[in-house]
């Protein structure tokens, strides 16, 4: 295996390993829902016992934050224990890419902390092993309807087992200067005219593709969607692309100059490797666009050097889209109190708070309606994303369907991709050997 494995993917089977121990050794990690006895009715349901205790509250939550992140937090969680005396809350931050395998571990060790930091897609992973208790209502009873996309990333057998923070989508920026520079006045409507592009471009000298994170599989997922693609669920279960969309994939990865040297073969599609800047290759024009979460366009993005079409060009109908949520864990006794805790971290105003340090946008419309969100100028290209559904259907096993799309991914890496019209055969069978 390369030692430019896709990380995530290490943890992954890592992961594997852990539920293989917990069936060989008992019960622990087993798919059940963290309540024994859910009510009929679906949704937002408080459990049975979870009135706040007027006895003092101890409780962990782990988190994965940057510095400035994290010093927010810690201010909030501070004014939040001076107004709930004897009430204290430790907040562990680790690193993102050990959250899954250290959240597991801690589980099989029934240490598990009392709240949990999640990104969206693990969530009813967690929830399908019985880590998760499931989203109070009555712990927040202002909280506004949060954005429907955000939420059913959060639903796993009729419940929502989280609390939603952010919201991250994906979206395809753009060199403006360079496209400009080249002629290019109007964006390319789908995958046969950013071949155009390209092939426009290198006549003028340039060799720029469209660039995503090799070790981001869902920039993939994004990326095919923005050239006007879509994603199915293959008779395996495993995820690929609609039939109708193989000729999306073949522009993106098949030759994008017929007429080249083979020796020297070009593609429309850039994997990039840990390490590269995607606008520092921008600048130097080896990029005509990019797939990344908005996020990273926010915080790190060439300001007016760039714009994004929605994903609603070229005849996408669905999103990607990343984001984080707070959950409770199924073993903590004290779950209305950390239920009150996270709906204190996820006021409005703290979500405005983060956008600027964290690039996502708040999961709840009520705060999209702030001036500080609308004055993104971002925000006419984004706006209009946020009504469209998600690529797939919210499922346990998405995160090890990521993982697998990764290592397909990984093989591109090194050029061995094959021929692109076997790609679903391909994925299905990698996805049948490793699970």
């Amino acid at each position: 295996m390369s030692k430019r494995k896709n990380g995530f993917i290490l943890f992954l089977i890592l992961v594997l390993c852990l539920l293989l121990l917990s069936q060989l050794m008992g019960d622990t990690l087993q798919f059940e829902p963290g309540n024994a006895d859910l009510p009929e009715e679906a949704g937002l349901v408080p459990p049975a016992g979870t009135a706040a205790s007027a006895e003092p509250v101890e409780m962990n939550a782990v988190v994965f934050s940057g510095p400035e992140e994290f010093r927010l937090l810690g201010a909030w969680n501070e004014a939040y224990e001076r107004e709930h005396p004897g009430t204290r809350v430790n907040i562990v931050n680790i690193e993102k890419r050990q959250a899954v395998r250290y959240l597991l571990e801690q589980a099989e060790a029934g240490t598990s902390p009392d709240i949990m930091l999640l990104d969206n897609l693990w969530v009813n992973y967690f929830a399908a092993l019985g880590l998760l208790t499931h989203a109070v209502e009555a712990s927040a009873p202002e909280r506004p309807a949060a954005l429907p996309e955000a939420e059913s990333r959060l639903v796993w057998n009729g419940y929502v087992w989280a609390v939603p923070r952010d919201f991250n989508p994906y979206v395809i920026v753009i060199n403006k200067p360079l496209m400009e520079e080249a002629g290019f006045a109007e964006l390319p409507a789908d995958a046969a005219g950013w071949l155009e592009v390209y092939r426009g471009l290198a006549d003028r000298g340039y060799d720029a593709g469209v660039g995503i994170d090799a070790q981001d599989p869902g920039a993939f997922i994004a990326a095919v969607l923005a050239m006007g693609g879509d994603w199915e669920a293959g008779e395996s279960g495993m995820i690929r692309i609609e039939a109708d969309s193989l000729p999306v994939l073949e522009a993106l990865v098949g030759p994008a100059d017929p007429g080249g040297d083979p020796a020297d073969l070009k593609t429309l599609l850039r994997l990039l490797l840990e390490g590269a800047n995607i606008w520092q290759q921008f600048a130097e024009k080896r990029l005509a666009a990019a797939v990344v979460p908005l996020s990273e366009w926010i915080l790190n993005g060439p300001g007016q050097a760039a714009v994004a079409a929605s994903l609603t060009e070229g005849g996408a109908r669905k999103l990607w889209a990343g984001g984080t949520s707070f959950a409770v864990s199924s073993s903590s006794d004290h779950a209305a109190e950390a239920f009150a805790w996270i709906s204190a971290m996820t006021r409005t105003e703290r979500l405005l708070d983060l956008l600027p340090v964290t690039g996502a946008l708040p999961s709840y419309p009520s705060a999209l309606e702030s001036a500080r969100v609308r004055a993104l100028p971002q925000w006419d290209a984004v706006g209009p994303m946020l009504q469209l559904p998600h690529a797939l259907p919210a499922d346990p096993l998405n995160v090890l369907k990521l993982g697998t799309l990764g290592e397909e991914l990984e093989t591109w890496s090194f050029g061995e991709a094959g021929e692109p019209g076997d790609w679903n055969e391909r994925l299905e069978r990698r996805w049948q050997e490793s699970w």
